[in-house]
């Protein structure tokens, strides 16, 4: 009898378990548009006080229309990453890995 309430306590579980949210963008799609917002931030964040609220508004619509991504997806695939912290941690390494890159160049240059 013990058993048979172990059984069923696990399928219990393994039942209420919802799974891993679908993540609508592949990391193909996310990461170049996660570098392309977060060098529109640096852009807005060098603007005048200002002009940083359409100027920020103004360059995310420009990103998603570049990247051919509409704020519903890209909002959909946040929550999504919310829910998977492995995926969103190995994707935002690789977002700051180009981005340190992309600095770096940048300096060197000048």
């Amino acid at each position: 009898m013990y058993k048979v309430a172990v059984v069923i306590a696990g399928l219990f579980i393994v039942s209420c378990t919802t799974p891993p949210a679908v993540i609508p963008l592949t990391q193909e799609q996310l990461v170049p548009l996660l570098i392309d917002l977060h060098t529109a931030e640096m852009m807005v964040n060098s603007a005048s006080k200002q002009d940083k609220d359409s100027l920020q508004a103004k360059l995310i619509k420009e990103v998603l229309i570049l990247n051919k991504i509409d704020s519903t997806t890209l909002i959909q695939t946040l929550d999504a990453l919310a829910e998977n912290p492995d995926k969103y941690f190995e994707i935002s390494l690789i977002v700051a890995d180009s981005t340190n890159q992309m600095k770096k160049r940048h300096l060197d240059t000048n």
